[in-house]
């Protein structure tokens, strides 16, 4: 029995669907570079990507951290052993189309077959074309995962936000420094301590408008006593304040998030 051109025409069509589908999965395959052996790591505030050392006695990364809020990034890096490091190395990070560098402070260590770990905040989010040097010496670090890697802590920390109550949008990297540092917004004196105090660890975070002035301060991780929160939110809220609010793409003041761990002793 012949088959009806209408149902010809169908069966073609679907070929053609999965055919086209197959060409995209492939495309995007090859695209992405492979993460195998990359975990992804979170919590309520924080997102890690990590694996374990590379055997390779090459430069490469091995930690990706960063928290939902914060724009800095925690990263670890392996050097190489014929890579010299001292106490008095210097680190530096350049990016294209700085006029300058960005000297980093970082924490040194060895592993037990020599080659040295390095720890270290860098401002913005990893890039393959930035580069580091240790010394004036350029580190040639492998850096093909990069962008896969970027992308899935980029997925992970939109999950963060959205559980936080907070756009991804609303969190700015343009927001200058707070007056002074947030230490001294909070004191002993504003808190005393209890005959038998202990120390207390929470994270919070809060609103920056856009001149500067803080508001809708919370804990996502509390200091283990309610009160003792709201005290401290009250402090910051009412002595707290940054040099500038943020900015967006045209200028214009926009407002945005910050967040901190505070360690109380009460």
């Amino acid at each position: 029995m012949n088959s009806s051109p209408n149902l010809k025409r169908h069966v073609l069509e679907r070929l053609r669907g999965k055919i086209m589908l197959a060409i995209l999965v492939t495309f995007q395959s090859a695209a992405l570079p492979a993460t195998t052996g990359w975990r992804t790591e979170r919590d309520q505030i924080t997102c890690q990507i990590n694996r374990d050392v590379p055997a390779s006695d090459r430069a490469e990364w091995v930690t990706i951290l960063r928290d939902a809020i914060s724009t800095t990034f925690h990263v670890t890096l392996i050097v190489p052993r014929t890579v010299p490091i001292t106490a008095r190395s210097r680190l530096t990070m350049v990016r294209p189309g700085d006029a300058g560098n960005s000297a980093l402070a970082f924490k040194r260590g060895r592993l037990a077959d020599g080659r040295a770990v390095l720890e270290f905040d860098t401002p913005v989010d990893l890039d393959p074309t930035f580069s580091f040097f240790l010394d004036g010496q350029q580190l040639a670090i492998v850096g093909d995962e990069l962008p896969a890697l970027r992308s899935r802590l980029a997925r992970c920390r939109e999950d963060q936000l959205v559980g936080l109550g907070v756009e991804a949008a609303s969190v700015s990297d343009t927001l200058q420094p707070p007056v002074g540092s947030v230490r001294p917004w909070i004191t002993n004196d504003d808190i005393p301590p209890r005959p038998l105090p202990k120390s207390r660890r929470g994270y919070m975070m809060w609103k920056v408008l856009p001149d500067g002035r803080i508001n809708n301060c919370r804990f996502v991780i509390s200091l283990d006593d309610e009160k003792l929160d709201r005290r401290v939110c009250e402090l910051l809220t009412r002595r707290g304040a940054y040099q500038r609010g943020a900015r967006d793409a045209a200028g214009q003041p926009v407002e945005t998030w910050d967040s901190r761990w505070m360690i109380v002793v009460y």
